[in-house]
């Protein structure tokens, strides 16, 4: 049902899908579908958990898979740029869903985000030792963030386009903490 409710929230967008909608694609009855779920809001939520969990440990598996600092920094900001292409279309709803304060989506975004920034600061004190200010690695997030929603949005695709954002999120993350680029580590 996940899979189903995933292509056709990335093809209508959360307001304009169904209950009906998410049927039809997943190929279920209304009555399975209430089985598991409360409502199609309940299903998104699920659907957020879901992809949040496995961007997390995406950035996990990044990390213990580099050796060095920059080697681990690097490896996350390539997946950091490759998820909205390998999500697809449903990306882009999650992150306009999840930017609504006071929802339940937000929340989790947050916490996604938290988790992001403790990884971050880890890595900076295991690189030198010192602690990172948790407002300058919001900022960096957020300008990560950005970066990479413009390569989806602007070039999909792009090798070219890609690389060159993974260069200027380096150079950001380098200028912003003064240090070569810092290592998030798992936890």
């Amino acid at each position: 049902m996940l899979l189903g409710a995933a292509q056709v929230f990335g093809a209508k967008g959360y307001g304009a899908t169904s209950v009906e909608d998410v049927l039809q694609a997943a190929g279920v009855s209304r009555r399975t579908f209430y089985r598991f779920f409360r409502s199609k809001e309940d299903l998104f939520e699920e659907l957020a958990d879901a992809a949040s969990m496995l961007f997390i440990q995406g950035m996990r598996n990044a990390v213990a898979m580099a050796k060095t600092p920059a080697e681990k920094i690097e490896k996350c900001l390539e997946l950091y740029l490759r998820a909205p292409q390998s999500v697809g279309p449903i990306f882009q709803v999650l992150q306009i869903e999840s930017s609504r304060p006071g929802t339940q989506l937000y929340a989790r975004r947050q916490q996604v985000l938290e988790t992001l920034i403790q990884m971050f600061d880890q890595g900076f004190r295991e690189s030198t030792g010192r602690k990172a200010d948790p407002l300058i690695l919001r900022g960096l997030i957020a300008a990560h963030e950005r970066i990479a929603l413009h390569v989806f949005n602007e070039s999909p695709g792009d090798e070219a386009a890609i690389q060159h954002a993974k260069r200027a999120m380096m150079h950001l993350t380098e200028a912003a903490l003064g240090e070569p680029a810092p290592a998030p580590v798992t936890s």
